[in-house]
């Protein structure tokens, strides 16, 4: 019997635990190999920081942000992250409690 690969679709794993005290547990699928990127932004469309970017092989990945890079933490509120790849651009939501 011969193994057959699936492709799997580029997708934004819903966010864990959301609500959220982070850190936020991210878990994604790239179609294929390529360069990411997750972004953060707030509900006016401001991006609050990067999450992730770079060359990421095919496949599923996973990544945990504590909301380090960011002076002073990370207000309560609503956000919403935004996975952008080569063949699509996903985006969930994520409520950050403190």
């Amino acid at each position: 019997m011969r193994a057959t690969s699936i492709a799997l679709p580029t997708e934004l794993a819903p966010i864990a635990p959301n609500p959220s005290a982070l850190p936020l547990q991210l878990g994604y699928t790239l179609s294929r190999a390529g360069r990411v990127r997750i972004a953060l932004f707030d509900v006016q469309g401001r991006q609050v920081a990067v999450l992730e970017q770079g060359e990421r092989a095919g496949g599923r990945h996973r990544n945990a942000w504590a909301g380090g890079d960011l002076r002073g933490g990370l207000p309560a509120g609503v956000y919403i992250v935004q996975l952008s790849a080569a063949d699509r651009t996903v985006h969930r939501r994520v409520a950050v409690v403190r």
